[in-house]
């Protein structure tokens, strides 16, 4: 299966050309490392890294929460304000959390 520009303007087709441009051949790379290679898989894996990155737009993961988003996004992790606070608006101690 081969990655396009065609392919990403068709789902995302808000995002500028040159942006899209950039994105052919590492989705490339990857498809080819990790055996994306049936429409399924293709658009499983497409679909996804297009609705994580906003559409192909945010290349780079925003961990900037609040104590407030933090309990209400990862619950799980943060259960309480209280253990939320030492973690608000700290995006590495966030991550490795």
């Amino acid at each position: 299966m081969a990655i396009t520009l065609e392919v990403l303007q068709k789902i995302a087709p808000q995002t500028k050309v040159e942006k899209l441009e950039g994105f052919v051949e590492g989705l490339q790379e990857a498809c080819d490392k990790f055996e994306i290679n049936t429409p399924s898989r293709l658009a499983c894996f497409l679909a996804q890294v297009g609705h994580e990155s906003g559409g192909f737009n945010a290349v780079k993961e925003n961990l900037n929460y609040s104590a407030a988003g933090l309990t209400g996004t990862f619950h799980k992790y943060f259960p309480t304000l209280e253990s939320a606070h030492p973690y608000e608006r700290n995006p590495e101690a966030i991550a490795n959390r």
